[in-house]
């Protein structure tokens, strides 16, 4: 991940593995709610938000000093807001 903070073409690549890899996760998350899904219990369920927000428009002290990735508690509260 720490190569994807670089500026030019290994930045560029990392970023576009990250991304990549991010829509395979999001692909494997789905394929399993539409099994669920089409199992009909009336005692399980599963449910998914995709993350869909896009992260350049929020404040830059809202994400984790120490991994730029995971969120602080003010935009935990927000996505809690935009969720409920």
């Amino acid at each position: 991940m720490l190569l994807s903070l670089f500026v030019g073409t290994l930045g560029d690549l990392n970023r576009k593995k990250m991304d990549e890899t991010a829509m395979e996760y999001n692909k494997a998350i789905e394929n399993v709610v539409d099994y669920y899904a089409s199992q009909h219990s009336d005692s399980f369920a599963v449910m998914y938000q995709p993350f869909d927000l896009d992260l350049l428009t929020f404040p830059v002290d809202c994400l984790s000093n120490i991994d730029c990735f995971h969120p602080r508690y003010v935009i935990i509260m927000r996505f809690f807001f935009l969720i409920n």
